[in-house]
């Protein structure tokens, strides 16, 4: 009973969700949250079969957390994290594994839905235009973004809190709480990531036309900076490196390497930067698949490759037009991006890390293409 029971109560907490919503901004696209979520749901499943038959990390953090009396012991950045946030599922609400899944899986979808509400809220839907699929909501319905964020899991937590960090920033003076519960979810979960959101958001303040007063801006800078000095020994010791030099891949190399072990794996150590993002970025394609889901996943790098290259080409264009918001999304594609190329080189970890900053780009490209689409109409 506790599955059909699961599924009811987040469908009860989405339709809260959904007219909340509707009632505050008018959207007019509450037809396609709904289909999100089929989708997340319809991909949740396909990823639940999978690792009911193969081995699965989401069955360790539930195994873990089962076997744990001190739901404290647990508390810690990384793996532990997820074990942590599984504990109270599994000893105190009594949820199997699959109702556990199902639970994770709706964290992650409702930070893809954070995603997207934060990039319909810049197009001001209060005017209430009809509906329509744009590029935004095509690249929203893409599979891996839900196939790697539907599970117990880190993918699930991180989109998580990704997806509140982003709509934090985009009314970051009402929305203190969402940028904080974004940022700590980040950080316990990847705290090597958090780094590259301070960088950006400095970085964008500080050289980028945002609009802002020069005393709000020094605050945000002298805050960003304080939480960096805080946690930095902390990062370092997560990431097993000596100091935060992300371009001398000497610093990197015995991290990478003991990435690559597994049969989907591949030495990046000898590339240089620029084809660690292609790598990153764009395999599998279709000559290195490792198998018949990497064939799968090829078709849809394909597609980022060609939006890679619309955003190189249009993008000088039309970035004038963007806001400081889209501004601060780009930079933290870019500097995530460098960092994780960095360090995987496991192509099945590269994919799942991948399809949680992949949100980022979507809505920046949506934007630039969005804007080229408007100009030509003119």
């Amino acid at each position: 009973m506790a599955i059909p029971i699961t599924i009811i109560f987040l469908i009860i907490i989405l339709w809260i969700i959904v007219n909340f919503y509707r009632s505050k901004y008018e959207l007019p696209s509450t037809n396609y949250i709904w289909l999100l979520f089929f989708v997340h749901q319809l991909l949740a499943i396909a990823y639940l079969v999978n690792a009911l038959f193969s081995p699965s990390d989401s069955k360790r953090y539930f195994q873990v957390a089962s076997s744990s009396e001190n739901w404290s012991s647990l508390f810690d950045t990384g793996t532990n994290f997820i074990t942590f946030l599984e504990w109270p599922l599994v000893n105190i609400i009594r949820l199997d594994y699959i109702s556990s899944m199902f639970i994770f899986s709706f964290l992650g979808f409702i930070g893809i839905l954070l995603f997207y509400l934060s990039a319909k809220e810049n197009e001001n839907l209060q005017k209430g235009q009809n509906f329509k699929f744009s590029i935004l909501e095509i690249l929203f319905l893409l599979p891996n973004l839900h196939f790697w964020t539907s599970s117990i899991g880190k993918g699930s937590v991180i989109i998580l809190g990704l997806g509140l960090l982003v709509y934090g920033l985009n009314r970051f003076n009402v929305r203190f709480f969402q940028i904080l519960l974004g940022l700590a979810l980040v950080y316990f979960v990847r705290p090597h990531i958090i780094l590259s959101f301070f960088f950006a958001i400095i970085f964008a303040i500080t050289f980028l036309k945002s609009g802002l007063s020069n005393g709000l801006k020094l605050f945000i800078v002298v805050c960003s900076l304080l939480l960096f000095y805080l946690l930095n020994d902390n990062v370092l010791e997560y990431a097993e490196l000596e100091n935060l030099n992300v371009f001398d891949s000497e610093v990197l190399t015995k991290r990478s390497t003991s990435l690559t072990s597994a049969t989907s794996g591949f030495d990046i150590n000898s590339y240089s930067l620029p084809m660690k993002l292609f790598t990153f970025w764009f395999r599998p394609l279709f000559i290195d698949s490792p198998n018949i889901l990497g064939v799968f996943v090829s078709f849809e790098n394909l597609f980022y490759f060609y939006l890679f290259f619309a955003l190189l080409f249009y993008g000088p264009k039309y970035f004038g037009q963007l806001n400081g918001w889209y501004r601060i999304l780009i930079i933290m594609f870019f500097l995530t991006s460098i960092i994780l190329s960095q360090v995987t080189g496991n192509m099945g970890i590269a994919i799942r890390q991948k399809s949680q900053i992949m949100p980022l780009f979507f809505i920046v490209v949506a934007k630039i293409l969005t804007l080229r689409d408007e100009f030509k109409s003119k």
